[in-house]
């Protein structure tokens, strides 16, 4: 009896797959709005390592642009970083925009 239960443990024993990791800013291409259905428009993001990936969908097409020209021009020209966000970070990570707004925060200026 008990070989015939360890048996079935191991025919139903599923391996476990970790999620990839989400691609980082560097290697995202942009964002593309595509047409699935006849009332489905999906947002799609590009990467060199993951290829294409669906991100979300919508009802109607001008939402899905908005969003994904959204998501280029943060992914162009990303939002500065809060000030305790910058305090955090690990220096050798900082680019020299952010050196200089934490310095001037040093200062006692605002960024």
């Amino acid at each position: 009896m008990q070989r015939a239960i360890d048996q079935l443990k191991i025919q139903t024993k599923r391996t476990y797959k970790p999620a990839p990791a989400p691609p980082t800013r560097k290697q995202l291409t942009g964002w593309t709005v595509e047409q699935v259905g006849p009332q489905m428009w999906v947002v799609f993001r590009h990467s060199r390592t993951q290829g294409k990936q669906a991100v979300m969908d919508f009802p109607d097409p001008s939402w899905a642009e908005s969003f994904a020209a959204g998501c280029n021009a943060e992914h162009k020209n990303p939002t500065r970083m809060s000030a305790t966000s910058l305090r955090k970070k690990n220096k050798e990570h900082l680019t020299e925009d952010d050196k200089l707004a934490l310095a001037a925060l040093k200062d006692g200026e605002g960024i």
